[in-house]
């Protein structure tokens, strides 16, 4: 399957972890976009919901890039290769511009999620760049989860299959056609008999 890519805007690197395997592992944040929802394939998020949790697990990456928003350390920007992102959590909270602000609050939606990598230097690069840089715009290659679809048989089909239905017994039909056919119910009885040489029901349904 073919990688796909998305950009994050005001990305903020927020911790780097060694693992065993000589990579590791690093913990971003960054606002949500409605790019990177179509881009993931991910519904809006409910309403009312402070913090949702996509139903997606880990996703397939390849190069990320971090471009620092400060052009000053532009030179330092790192680029490593992952293995995988994942661990995605959607926040949603109120944000005020400075304790005095007089503006209303604005709403803020953020994703957190954990970037993990087996590059031997992924660590060491990441963080001396957070020494110099706060923000950054994150380039990421990803390969889409899979679709679903539907395998053979595994869809019900809730439409009566009257082949399936069991037949009646021959006494049960002789019972039908000794009915007199001047009963008052000689219209029901007919009607009877043609479900049942159709669908085969049991004597005991006519009355």
């Amino acid at each position: 399957m073919a990688m796909k890519h998305f950009t994050a805007v005001n990305t903020l690197l927020m911790s780097t972890k060694r693992t065993p395997k000589k990579g590791g592992e690093a913990k971003v944040k960054f606002q949500l976009a409605a790019k990177i929802s179509a881009a993931l394939e991910w519904p809006e998020m409910p309403d009312g919901t402070a913090e949702w949790c996509p139903d997606v697990a880990e996703l397939k990456a390849g190069n990320i890039e971090f471009i620092p928003n400060n052009p000053e350390v532009s030179h330092n920007a790192p680029s490593i290769d992952a293995d995988s992102i994942g661990d995605f959590v959607v926040v949603r909270k109120q944000h005020k511009e400075g304790k005095n602000s007089k503006r209303a609050a604005k709403t803020l939606t953020e994703v957190l999620c954990t970037i993990k990598f087996s590059d031997p230097t992924g660590c060491a690069k990441l963080e001396q760049y957070m020494q110099g840089a706060k923000r950054s715009e994150m380039r990421v290659s990803y390969t889409p989860q899979p679709k679903q679809e539907d395998l053979p048989g595994t869809r019900v089909d809730m439409t009566p299959d009257s082949s399936q239905l069991p037949l009646a017994t021959q006494e049960q039909i002789d019972a039908v056609n000794e009915i007199p056919e001047c009963d008052p119910n000689a219209e029901y009885v007919e009607r009877a008999r043609e479900r049942m040489a159709k669908r085969g029901r049991p004597a005991k349904d006519v009355q």
